[in-house]
């Protein structure tokens, strides 16, 4: 039986020629990005809308054991987004109401969300002008004794500076939490981006690496 989820895929992504080309050009559209679904891709999803579970179900749980491997840590969850996924993380370290937690100045709105969301205050530091990461320099002055953990974002997939930030939480005693929304497959030192925190939140929206319908995970 012919899989119409891919015979639709085989039209989608056809080269447009003639006036659909021109049309498509003559609108001075440019998309943000080009997800490449193949037909194992398409095959996939069509298995788990026939499965008896759409949510939470065996191929949830074989992607975790996957991503978890794929990090080398030993656990992955899926949770429903990078947000929560945050909060959650928070959560687990301790941070409480009152505490002060460092977040870059150049971020999501959400990441500070994330952080008030637990009732604690969320602290910017400055950003390194090249890379759009967490200056070390900056986050150390924001430390105070307040301070319980740091989170720092791999700017548009470019790695924070790992190893100045795991010496200072480390010797001021506080979590470092790896915001790596953007940054799936990233390295840094020949080290995998996720696996230099304490802890480590990713998302798979369409204009990533890895898209996915509405994914995370920590």
């Amino acid at each position: 039986m012919t899989n119409p989820l891919a015979k639709r895929a085989d039209a989608d992504l056809a080269p447009k020629t003639g006036a659909d080309a021109a049309k498509e050009t003559s609108s001075g559209f440019i998309a943000l990005s080009d997800p490449d679904m193949t037909l194992a891709d398409l095959d996939a999803v069509d298995a788990v809308l026939r499965s008896p579970r759409l949510s939470s179900g065996s191929m949830v749980e074989a992607f975790e054991d996957a991503f978890a491997v794929y990090l080398g840590r030993k656990y992955a969850v899926s949770v429903p987004s990078g947000t929560f996924g945050l909060v959650l993380a928070l959560e687990v370290l301790g941070i409480w109401p009152g505490d002060e937690v460092i977040a870059s100045s150049f971020s999501y709105r959400k990441t500070a969300h994330a952080i008030a969301v637990l009732g604690a205050r969320p602290v910017f530091a400055d950003i390194d002008y090249w890379s759009g990461t967490l200056a070390p320099a900056k986050v150390e002055a924001k430390i105070t004794k307040h301070t319980k953990a740091i989170v720092a974002g791999n700017t548009n997939g470019h790695p924070a500076p790992w190893s100045e930030l795991r010496e200072i939480a480390t010797r001021h005693g506080v979590a470092l939490v790896e915001d790596s929304v953007e940054a799936i497959g990233s390295t840094y030192k020949g080290g995998l981006v996720g696996t230099f925190g304490d802890c480590a939140v990713f998302d798979f929206p369409s204009r990533w690496r890895s898209p996915a319908a509405k994914a995370a995970w920590w």
